[in-house]
């Protein structure tokens, strides 16, 4: 079964995950930064998600920020899912660039959201003769 998100319910996960597991509050933006992979250097679009939180440090509130990178966040996301009574079989980024003219004039980064395939796991029943 796939299962899409928008980024800013993916940001809501995010943010729920940090609140369920780390106990704390924090603010989730989401940004692409376009790069290259590979040896050929082909053109890719990375996503990144910033995770930033007021911490008292000596007596000043203070601004904390972390960057996830996919992998951390496909990595909220399959615990997220587990513990909601599925299993995770692959992540899909809805991310790339749109093309602009010959000189890359009008070339922007996007990022949409997410599509999930999850498997509902079923509790095994005891089967009797």
């Amino acid at each position: 079964m796939n299962m899409k998100f928008n980024k800013s319910q993916i940001q809501t996960i995010v943010k729920t995950y940090y609140k369920v597991h780390e106990g704390s509050e924090v603010e989730v933006s989401s940004e692409t930064v376009s790069g290259y992979e590979g040896i050929y250097e082909t053109p890719c679009t990375n996503v990144r998600f910033k995770v930033s939180q007021q911490v008292s440090c000596f007596g000043q509130s203070v601004t904390s920020e972390v960057t996830l990178s996919e992998k951390d966040v496909n990595e909220i996301l399959k615990t997220m899912f587990q513990e909601d009574g599925y299993d995770v079989l692959s992540v899909y980024y809805d991310a790339g660039t749109t093309t602009g003219d010959y000189f890359d004039r009008g070339t922007r980064s996007y990022f949409s959201g997410v599509t999930v395939e999850v498997k509902k796991l079923e509790k095994q029943k005891v089967k009797s003769l």
